[in-house]
């Protein structure tokens, strides 16, 4: 479990921060470095509790039957980062095209 929430936190860090050193510049690296870490912490303990929730109070359960939740808490959190990532790829591939040199 652990495994895959610090992977979930490397992908939504990179996620945050190649944008905005697209956007911003390299100049800010520091700033931009600092605010996507504090962002990325609260976010980690916000998809731990809405997994949970998803996962032990909901019907997520019942509707994946007798699949152990590990396995279910491994996946949710490795396709959140997945999420997060490549949608963060799609804004950079954006920011760097309307960028002038």
């Amino acid at each position: 479990m652990q495994i895959a929430m610090a992977s979930c936190l490397i992908l939504t860090m990179g996620s945050i921060v190649y944008p905005l050193l697209y956007l911003l510049g390299s100049e800010k690296s520091d700033g931009i470095l600092i605010a996507a870490t504090g962002i990325v912490l609260v976010s980690s303990f916000g998809i731990e509790k809405l997994l949970n929730y998803l996962i032990y109070e909901q019907t997520l359960l019942s509707v994946f039957g007798n699949i152990d939740t590990s396995v279910l808490l491994v996946a949710g959190t490795l396709l959140i980062g997945i999420t997060i990532f490549v949608t963060s790829f799609i804004f950079s591939i954006t920011i760097y095209n309307r960028k002038e040199f």
